[in-house]
């Protein structure tokens, strides 16, 4: 069985940093745990379709939150930064969702037309015979590891593309399509909240939301390490003799910034949620909101050791 070179890779951590990444992750844990009850109680109210993608965002924030704390429990932190990321693009689509109580009904369905309609020219690429199948057989045998592959092959007349066009041509969703159609005239590839006039890109719905600080300091920022490009920053450290040398890896020294960064993207996405579709639980939430405080103002930056070697 190989082993890891310990100056690289350690998995070994030492007391201290251990029960300070524990603490961390406890912390996130809370936050996770009380999202689900939030769920939970949207659940058991019922609602109409028109519910389901604000839901469905906050679903995502929360798998993407409790994911980062596993990481960072384990030491891992500077991949939760894709996850982090991802997060924070959820809340932009709560927050835009649900920030005009007249608009609600018709973003969430301008969602769920966007959504059916990505999902059919899959649906359609996937199809046999079909000219978007057979540019696919193409680029797999251009491809130098899946060219001995075939892509996924399934009947779009039975598994998907007649009940698409079913949901689509509902009167409600009529018109959205239309809106789609038009927009698209505009932009070739519309993003949901670009239907009905709406911001051409998330940057823009940032700025509406008042935040565009978080998007440009957390969502932009974090783009080079979402496509690999954040190979060079705090990658390299010059050691006692004075040369450059690659620096390890499970840095931890950010969990304490991450963890804070998702309190906040929980404390935002919550309280929204809360106050469009329940109400009853203003009270919950602001218990929830007084106890979880401390634990958020004491996420700060602090010197932790490495792992051990």
């Amino acid at each position: 069985m190989t082993v890891p070179v310990k100056e690289i890779l350690s998995r070994k951590l030492e007391v201290e940093l251990k029960n300070e990444l524990d603490r961390i992750a406890d912390g996130l844990e809370e936050a996770v745990n009380f999202g689900t009850q939030i769920l939970n109680k949207w659940m058991n109210k019922g609602g109409t379709e028109a519910d389901l993608p604000a839901a469905l965002f906050l679903r995502n924030m929360l798998e993407n939150i409790d994911a980062i704390t596993i990481l960072i429990r384990s030491g891992v932190v500077e991949p939760c930064n894709n996850l982090l990321r991802t997060a924070l693009e959820n809340l932009f689509s709560l927050e835009y969702l649900l920030a005009d109580p007249n608009k609600i009904t018709e973003r969430s369905r301008s969602f769920l037309v966007w959504n059916f309609l990505s999902q059919e020219k899959w649906l359609i690429k996937a199809g046999a015979g079909t000219p978007g199948y057979k540019e696919m057989e193409a680029k797999f045998k251009k491809d130098r590891l899946m060219k001995h592959a075939f892509p996924y092959l399934i009947d779009t007349d039975k598994q998907g593309k007649e009940m698409l066009e079913k949901i689509l041509s509902l009167p409600d969703y009529q018109e959205v399509k239309q809106e789609y159609d038009r927009t698209k005239k505009i932009k070739k590839n519309p993003a949901w909240y670009s239907l009905y006039d709406g911001p051409t890109n998330l940057e823009q719905v940032a700025n509406l939301l008042d935040l565009p600080a978080l998007y440009e300091v957390l969502y932009r920022g974090w783009s080079p390490t979402t496509h690999g490009n954040n190979i060079l920053q705090g990658k390299i450290e010059i050691n006692k003799e004075g040369f450059a040398e690659i620096a390890p890896l499970r840095h931890t020294a950010a969990a304490a910034s991450i963890a804070q960064h998702c309190m906040n993207i929980c404390i935002l996405s919550f309280r929204v949620f809360v106050s469009w579709r329940l109400p009853e639980m203003g009270k919950d939430y602001q218990e929830w909101y007084q106890q979880i405080r401390e634990f958020n103002l004491s996420l700060v930056p602090i010197p932790v050791k490495p792992a051990s070697v």
